[in-house]
């Protein structure tokens, strides 16, 4: 049953994370083109999901720095957001909150 709980809070912050992604590349848009586009996520890289989180982590990290060598998105840099959420659902919401609030 725990497994079950962890498999579906993961496909959860997988979604949310694509979400956080086009939300905040949008939000970005009007931005002076030196600005960065800042991309946030919420990922489980400690608690019971950390065998999860630290991967999805390392692959954002891994992709973000990988787009910015080759010249960023549109000649702008990506500005990676990550927040931990200890694989607590409530952290994850506040945290996924703070990413759509104030870290736009």
């Amino acid at each position: 049953k725990l497994q079950q709980s962890l498999m579906r809070l993961a496909k959860w912050a997988r979604q949310t994370t694509l979400v956080v992604v086009a939300v905040l590349s949008f939000a970005a848009m009007p931005a002076m083109a030196e600005d960065p586009i800042r991309i946030g996520a919420v990922t489980s890289v400690t608690g019971p999901a950390s065998y999860l989180g630290e991967p999805e982590k390392n692959a954002l990290e891994l992709m973000v720095d990988q787009v910015n060598q080759e010249g960023g998105v549109l000649g702008r840099e990506l500005e990676l957001i990550l927040y931990d959420d200890a694989t607590n659902p409530e952290r994850a919401r506040t945290m996924m909150q703070r990413l759509l609030t104030q870290d736009r």
